[in-house]
């Protein structure tokens, strides 16, 4: 009966440790985010505030500027400089 008791014991300790691995370290993620996904996301915000700039007259027409603003220029900014390291989402 002893032996048994120890066993539980022993099972339930190792299954409440699981938990504590499952959590894994994102430092590729990490490391991605800060060789190819940041400098793509500068790109892009340079390549979109050119062609903003070549829209601006048409988006002015059309009342538009702030649309195409926010798609070409603030997203890009966003995702290079407001979200956390590794965080893709």
């Amino acid at each position: 009966m002893r032996r048994f008791l120890i066993l539980i014991i022993a099972v339930a300790l190792v299954l409440v440790a699981i938990p504590a691995f499952a959590d894994t370290d994102d430092s590729a993620a990490m490391i991605g985010d800060i060789v190819f996904a940041r400098p793509i996301g500068l790109a892009s915000i340079v390549v979109g505030t050119g062609f903003f700039v070549l829209a601006l007259p048409f988006a002015a027409m059309t009342g538009s500027v702030d649309e195409i603003s926010e798609a070409l220029i603030v997203k890009p900014a966003k995702f290079t400089f407001a979200r956390p390291v590794g965080n893709f989402e």
